[in-house]
This record gives C-alpha cells, sequence and structure tokens, in this order.
C-alpha cells in the first residue's frame, strides 16, 4: 500500500519553500516495526518542541499516544506567489515613456 502527500520545504532561511512529494510505501511492514516509528516521529516531536519553548528545562514529558494521532488530512493550501516587482531601471524607463507621445514612442523604438 502506498501514500502520497505533499509538503512544503524551505532549506535555508530565506530561500523560498519548494514543493515535495513523499511517496509513503508500507510494503512488508509489522505492527513492531509501526511501533518504532511512531516512538521515533515522537520523540523528534518532543525533542524539537523541548527546544524551542522558552521557560525552565522540563525533568520529564509525558506524551499520551492516542492523542498524537491526527485523523484530519493534511492539505497544502494553494498559494500563489505575488508577481516580482520591476527593476529600479524598468520603473524609471516607464517614467520616462509617460511623458511621451505615441508617435515618439514608436520613434524611439524604431517602428
Amino acid at each position: 500500500m502506498r501514500h502520497t502527500h505533499k509538503i512544503l520545504l524551505q532549506r535555508k532561511p530565506g530561500q523560498s519553500h519548494r514543493e515535495l512529494k513523499v511517496v509513503i510505501d508500507w510494503s512488508g511492514i509489522s505492527r513492531s516495526d509501526l511501533t518504532i516509528l511512531a516512538k521515533n516521529a515522537i520523540m523528534h516531536d518532543v525533542c524539537w518542541r523541548v527546544k524551542n519553548e522558552d521557560g525552565p528545562f522540563p525533568e520529564e514529558v509525558v506524551v499520551v499516544a492516542k492523542e498524537q494521532v491526527h485523523k484530519e488530512p493534511v492539505v497544502l493550501t494553494q498559494f500563489t506567489p505575488p508577481p516580482p516587482k520591476p527593476s529600479k531601471r524598468v520603473t524609471e524607463l516607464a517614467e520616462l515613456l509617460k511623458g511621451l507621445s505615441e508617435e515618439d514612442k514608436a520613434v524611439l523604438l524604431g517602428s
């Protein structure tokens, strides 16, 4: 059995997010393998949360495994990036061309 999920990933700060298709092939995995996989995912999540939270460092973190299961589908929202801003030279040229008549533009462009 295979599941396909799309995620957005950013490699370095300041770079744009890129869409990545992740295909999970579940064939040949046992119940004990799934337990190990879930344990590793929970440990990774706890490490990330404790590392990034403010306040004193906890002695213990209790995780109820059943509460870690999210049954809602993971959905990517459609994102359309804004159009690029014109360069300073393009903006200056547009300002200069505003003052010309259509005949002057035609002569200037050689048409």
